[in-house]
């Protein structure tokens, strides 16, 4: 896996390295933008010269990178090895370029000359970035001494503004709170908004919340306040409709290819671990290999490629997991799958899938990972080729020729 891996991301990246300049100085330039490594650790006193792309299972960066840097951090050439801090990319040195990132955990307490782009389950910004950032994880702070120069958009659960934006703020979360400054317009969308004595906006402000949002008395507001009041979205209409459009995905799938769906139920019937951890593989390395496609120069067809079946291998997969769940409850896994009697099978599964979605985390997200993982996993067992045909047994003789038999 480590060398497929590995060979893959070369391939990926031979056309990305075809328009890097020469290095002036031959002994300092490296012969592939390209590093998969354990730890990878960047002192203050060395220089990267050129675009990079790091992949490490974690990160230290405290000297300089001369151009754009490209970083995924919790991937390594070993994956046996335990670590406490597998997806943490540290960056307290200067970026002449843009920072493109994705992992775990991000502490910037750096410079970021032009622009941000990173994908982390937790952010912490305490550094600066003159150019826009657009954050997406579980948990963002922007700290006090942090600087965006540009405009900020982000997308958590939770975002906490405690810095300074020089440009606009966008925020989508299910919890912000602000104390910071911003001078341009802000826009929020999240069911709760805190708006602390510590917020100074120049521009426009505008809140999109059910809940009612009251700017604390200290909180300086110097353009129009406006909140626009909006319903949460009903959960039971959209499990319903979810689960009808689950039903007719799996209802066309079935009519349309049928051997293409009855292979991957049946593999997964049989092999149900070997096909969850397959599926888990799946979830982890295909997102990674795309987003090293997108981000070379000629990987961009072939990243909106695998990002289209990686969607559509975990809508389909979740079709494969019902069909084996509900063959599995009702105990007709010998039956042949895809008549009329074998829809109710189809529904029970889509059912209790939608129903366990309605319970709150950690449970749901259980569920989710477990059943997207085991269809996903069945539709990569069933890419190998089947095995041939046993020939036909002979017919038994017939009492003429065991007389004459030798």
């Amino acid at each position: 896996m480590n060398s497929i891996l590995r060979y893959v991301s070369v391939l990926i990246v031979t056309g990305f390295t075809s328009h890097l300049p020469a290095e002036e100085n031959p002994s300092s330039a490296v012969p592939f933008p390209l590093l998969i490594e354990e730890t990878f650790s960047l002192s203050p006193q060395e220089r990267l010269p050129g675009e990079m792309i790091i992949l490490a299972r974690e990160v230290e960066i405290q000297g300089e990178v001369s151009d754009d840097l490209y970083l995924v951090a919790g991937v390594s050439s070993t994956f046996s090895r335990p670590s406490t801090n597998a997806g943490l990319a540290r960056v307290a040195g200067f970026i002449r370029g843009s920072l493109w990132a994705a992992g775990t955990r991000l502490e910037l307490t750096g410079e970021v000359e032009r622009h941000l782009r990173a994908a982390f389950q937790n952010l912490l910004l305490s550094g600066r970035v003159n150019g826009n950032a657009w954050l997406a994880g579980e948990s963002v702070v922007i700290s006090p001494e942090a600087m965006i120069g540009g405009t900020l958009r982000a997308a958590a659960d939770r975002f906490i503004l405690r810095g300074t934006v020089d440009g606009h703020l966008a925020v989508r979360a299910r919890e912000i709170v602000l104390d910071g400054t911003v001078y341009g317009s802000v826009s929020l969308h999240a069911e709760k908004i805190l708006i602390l004595s510590g917020t100074h906006v120049r521009g426009t402000l505008e809140v999109f919340s059910s809940q009612p949002v009251i700017p604390a008395g200290d909180a300086v507001l110097e353009g129009p306040f406006r909140h626009v009041r909006v319903q949460p979205p009903n959960r039971w209409a959209l499990s319903v409709l979810s689960l009808a459009s689950l039903l007719l995905l799996g209802l066309f799938l079935a009519a349309a290819t049928p051997t293409l769906m009855r292979r991957p139920v049946v593999l997964l019937d049989r092999h149900p671990w070997k096909a969850m951890g397959l599926g888990l593989a799946a979830l982890i390395l295909i997102p990674i290999v795309a987003v090293i496609a997108i981000l070379s120069l000629f990987g961009l067809p072939l990243g909106l490629l695998l990002g289209g079946l990686y969607l559509f291998g975990i809508l389909s997969g979740k079709i494969v997991a019902a069909f084996s769940l509900g063959r599995l409850l009702t105990g007709n896994r010998g039956q042949p799958l895809f008549p009329l009697t074998a829809l109710p099978q189809l529904v029970l599964g889509l059912f209790l899938f939608q129903a366990a979605m309605m319970f709150p985390p950690p449970f749901s997200s259980a569920i989710w990972l477990w059943f997207t993982a085991t269809g996903l996993g069945g539709l990569i067992l069933a890419l190998r080729p089947a095995p041939p045909d046993s020939p036909p047994p002979l017919p038994p003789l017939l009492p003429d020729e065991k007389s004459t038999s030798p």
